[in-house]
C-alpha cells in the first residue's frame, strides 16, 4: 500500500506476488518465523519497485507525446499540448479492439457531457440556447480534456465572447480516472492475463507507431 496505492496498482501487485510465492516459497529455506518476514518483505519491497519502474516505463511510451491525455493553460486559453486528435487515431489503428480498450483504459482519462450535467448546467443558469449547442457531443467520450475543449470551443462560437461557459462546461464534465488492471478486468470482462496481455502488446505497436509518427514530422 505505501509504495503502490497513488498509483492504483497494490491490488494487481498483490495477485502477482500470491503468484510468485507459490513458485518461490518451496524453493526457501527458513531458520524461523523473522527469517521468514524478512525474506517475504523484501521480496514485495522489491516487487514493488520493479512495477513502479515498469509503470514509469510504459506511460512513458504515451506521455513522451507531450502528455496525450493532459492539456495546458496558455493565455486564458486551455489547450492540448502535444498531439493532435488525427495525430491519436493514427497510432491507435493497428491495434485490436481489445488492445485500443484496454490501452485507453489504462493510460486514458476520459470525459464526456451526460444529460445529468446538461441538466445541473441548466440549473446553475447556463441559457438553454448553449447548452442546446451541446447536443452533437452529448455522450460522446473525449480522451484528454484539451479534445473536449476544441469541440466545445466550436460548437459555441459566437456566443461565448468570455470564455465563461466553456471553462464551466469542461469544469462540469465527467471525468473517469485511467484504471488498473483489476478494474479493467470489471469493466471489460477480460481476465486479469488476458489484459495484461492486451497492454503489453498495444503497448509495443504504439512505440514502434509512434517512432514512425516522429520520422514523418523531422522530414
Amino acid at each position: 500500500m505505501g509504495y503502490l496505492y497513488k498509483v492504483k496498482l497494490h491490488e494487481d501487485a498483490a495477485m502477482e506476488l500470491y503468484l510468485k510465492l507459490v513458485h518461490e516459497l518451496p524453493k526457501q529455506k527458513f531458520n524461523d518465523q523473522r527469517h521468514f518476514k524478512n525474506w517475504l518483505a523484501l521480496i514485495t519491497k522489491n516487487h514493488c519497485i520493479s512495477k513502479l519502474r515498469k509503470v514509469k516505463i510504459e506511460k512513458q511510451i504515451i506521455n513522451n507525446t507531450n502528455d496525450l491525455i493532459e492539456y495546458v493553460e496558455n493565455d486564458e486559453e486551455q489547450r492540448y499540448n502535444s498531439i493532435n486528435p488525427n495525430d491519436l487515431e493514427w497510432l491507435f489503428q493497428g491495434l485490436s479492439r481489445e488492445q485500443k480498450q484496454c490501452i485507453k483504459l489504462f493510460f486514458l482519462k476520459t470525459y464526456k457531457i451526460t444529460s445529468a450535467i446538461i441538466e445541473e448546467l441548466h440549473n446553475e443558469g447556463i441559457p438553454e440556447a448553449v447548452l442546446n449547442k451541446l447536443k452533437p457531443i452529448l455522450n460522446r467520450e473525449f480522451h484528454g480534456a484539451g479534445f473536449l475543449y476544441d469541440e466545445v470551443k466550436i460548437l459555441l462560437e459566437g456566443i461565448d465572447q468570455t470564455g465563461e461557459y466553456i471553462h464551466r462546461i469542461i469544469n462540469s464534465a465527467f471525468l473517469s480516472d485511467e484504471l488498473s488492471y483489476k478494474e479493467i478486468c470489471e469493466t471489460t470482462g477480460y481476465s486479469y492475463n488476458e489484459v495484461k496481455s492486451h497492454i503489453q502488446t498495444g503497448r509495443i505497436k504504439l512505440k514502434r507507431k509512434f517512432k514512425t509518427l516522429n520520422k514523418k514530422k523531422n522530414v
